[in-house]
């Protein structure tokens, strides 16, 4: 078994923590979308369809990238990849989860089977309403913020193997 450094519990500490709010921001609710308009009974009709984490390409890229932090953090800890590879790993996490940021409010459904027919077509009309609530989601925010911490932390991690070495 290879020798533990300082460092290497909590490079897997800071891993887990991010990939553990990653899957708990699967479950919070990120918008609501209310829609109104008249059926074609002369009825009105009125629902409010939430959208949580895992209907959205921002959830499932957080969850990723959180995942890429932690399989790095266990290669690490092993002795497995040496300070520059977890550095690396860390670059393409965080520009994951920023990303996940920017295009995070993709829907992965757009197709509804409970809004009648009537009320799709005429979607983008005077005739019926659609508005859409973003939700902060917390824990989404939460995972970002150990993704980024666990970057600092291979950049002191890869800067402390370059000055003992030589």
């Amino acid at each position: 078994m290879a020798e533990l450094k300082p460092g290497r519990s909590l490079v897997v500490a800071i891993g887990l923590a991010g990939l553990a709010w990653a899957v708990a921001a699967l479950f919070v609710t990120v918008q609501v979308t209310t829609i109104t308009g008249a059926l074609a009974t002369g009825s009105v009709y009125a629902t409010a369809i939430v959208t949580r984490g895992f209907n959205t390409v921002g959830g499932v890229v957080l969850v990723l990238a959180a995942a890429a932090v932690m399989l790095a953090a266990l290669d690490y800890f092993k002795g497995q990849s040496a300070a520059r590879g977890v550095l690396l790993w860390s670059l393409f996490s965080v520009v994951l989860a920023l990303s996940a940021w920017v295009g995070g409010s993709a829907p992965l459904v757009s197709w509804l089977p409970d809004i009648p027919p009537d009320i799709q077509h005429a979607i983008g009309t005077p005739y019926v309403t659609v508005v859409e609530t973003a939700v902060q989601n917390i824990p989404a925010l939460i995972a970002t913020g150990f993704i980024i911490a666990y970057f600092w932390l291979a950049l002191v991690l890869w800067v402390r193997d370059i000055t003992t070495r030589g």
